[in-house]
């Protein structure tokens, strides 16, 4: 199954390659005192969920760890920056931020169009894709042949959205709802419903270790993660991107995700 991970998500990466352009690595210096402030302080603190699986959780010792907290503590390192990981209520993170109790956002902040107005945002470093998950045994392939059958999605997530968003399945979809991601392997394994919605980043161990299930090798909608800064913090965002473009360059960021996900899922070298 990691193979078949890591190949689906080659796919997704490769699919990006040939719409996208290779990002320049020149990076455009703002003069503002946002970087002077992180320097003098040595500290940089980053707003963190830590019941992200993968990217920010805690493990049997209490201690959060995840690819995002690697990439960061690896980063504040290179630039001589003590990283403090501070946990936060996700609906106050702009709050937060444009307080000053923390300097930047992470666990999976999404890039939006409406956040643009928001927030300042490094490159995107990460993309994530919404799958249809079904039983093994059941042999789909493809997502016209699930047209007409059941599909159970996580309450919140938009999984029902991107569905009735999918031009194949959009007028040809039952959509079931339910309220956990536990709660969708157990309506697909009791085959209440034909197949599932997921978030391969956040599911990829899973599938990796149950081999009853398919991945239909059709994405139904993607989002890129990012690092939010506020609006004001040019200086701040251009040094940190600065050192992720070397991270990228010197093999440091693949090598993460290879750790996390099995697969080089970065996406810092592509201009979306």
């Amino acid at each position: 199954m990691k193979k078949r991970i890591a190949a689906y998500a080659a796919l997704c990466i490769l699919f990006l390659l040939f719409s996208s352009c290779r990002r320049s690595h020149k990076i455009e210096y703002i003069e503002d005192p946002s970087w002077s402030k992180v320097q003098v302080k040595a500290t940089l603190v980053i707003g963190v969920s830590d019941f992200v699986p993968i990217l920010s959780f805690r493990n049997e010792k209490n201690e959060i760890v995840g690819y995002d907290v690697d990439i960061l503590t690896e980063l504040c390192r290179r630039i001589g920056i003590h990283p403090v990981f501070y946990p936060i209520d996700w609906t106050q993170k702009e709050m937060l931020l444009n307080r000053g109790t923390i300097d930047c956002i992470a666990s999976g902040f999404s890039l939006t169009e409406e956040r643009k107005q928001h927030y300042r945002m490094c490159t995107p470093y990460l993309q994530n894709t919404k799958i249809v998950v079904a039983l093994a045994r059941k042999d789909y392939q493809t997502l016209a042949q699930l047209r007409d059958r059941r599909i159970a999605v996580e309450a919140g997530t938009g999984g029902d959205e991107a569905l009735l968003n999918t031009e194949v399945l959009k007028d040809h979809v039952i959509i079931q709802t339910y309220n956990s991601i536990g709660s969708l392997y157990t309506a697909l394994n009791n085959g209440v419903c034909d197949a599932i919605v997921l978030d391969l980043i956040y599911s990829c161990n899973t599938l990796d270790r149950n081999p009853q299930y398919s991945i239909i090798n059709e994405a139904i909608a993607t989002e890129y993660y990012t690092f939010a800064f506020r609006k004001t913090d040019g200086s701040l965002v251009a040094k940190i991107e600065s050192v992720l473009a070397e991270m990228e360059s010197d093999g440091t960021i693949p090598a993460f995700s290879r750790k996390w996900f099995g697969s080089n899922l970065s996406i810092l070298n592509i201009r979306l």
